[in-house]
């Protein structure tokens, strides 16, 4: 079995290495041991997915329930997409042996219709902390514009700046990636307009 990825509760999906179409296998959910799932590969195709040469694979899953829904697989990247009926997760970015592939700058968490309207900005600890490569920082905005994140070590010395224009009030989140920096004490300022907060986080080696 080769690559998978977290689910809630625990749960993890296999994919079998270098599978072929037509190949199928059955595995054992995690989370509801009850519940077989069969995997059955439906097509494969080969081109560049965030500047690597990588093979696509489309695999259709379904479970005793019948609940049928396809994943794309990468053997690159692993998991880049799960479609069920008219709803479809995409991965956005990944980082694998350190190096950081696709668009990891703000992702949207929940925006002012889904949260009855945003009261006051807001930064939040970040999560894991402490942490060893990579971490998510999550923020709140009330109003859209232009949101700065500066990352200072323990010296009180700039290392890092993340910048961006949000299209509309609502929660927000970055994953910073420490490559390059050493353990140690660092603080994560948000700035949006006239608003400032700092927190610290830990990077362990």
């Amino acid at each position: 079995m080769g690559s998978w990825y977290p689910e809630p509760e625990n749960e993890y999906k296999y994919f079998k290495i270098n599978p072929v179409v037509g190949e199928y296998w059955k595995q054992k959910g995690v989370v509801n041991t009850e519940n077989n799932i069969y995997c059955i590969v439906t097509s494969q195709s080969q081109g560049y997915h965030n500047g690597q040469f990588t093979t696509f694979t489309t695999i259709l899953q379904t479970d005793s329930i019948i609940m049928d829904w396809s994943v794309l697989y990468s053997d690159k990247f692993g998991m880049l997409r799960e479609a069920q009926g008219g709803s479809a997760t995409n991965m956005r970015a990944c980082v694998i042996n350190g190096v950081v592939y696709g668009d990891t700058t703000f992702y949207p968490v929940g925006v002012e219709e889904e949260m009855g309207g945003m009261r006051a900005n807001n930064l939040e600890q970040n999560y894991p902390n402490p942490f060893v490569s990579a971490t998510d920082i999550a923020f709140t905005v009330k109003e859209r514009g232009d949101v700065i994140l500066d990352v200072f070590n323990s010296l009180g010395e700039h290392v890092r700046r993340i910048e961006k224009e949000v299209d509309s009030p609502g929660r927000y989140g970055v994953k910073f990636i420490s490559d390059g920096l050493p353990a140690g004490t660092y603080l994560y300022r948000l700035s949006v307009g006239a608003y400032t907060e700092t927190r610290k986080m830990l990077i362990i080696k």
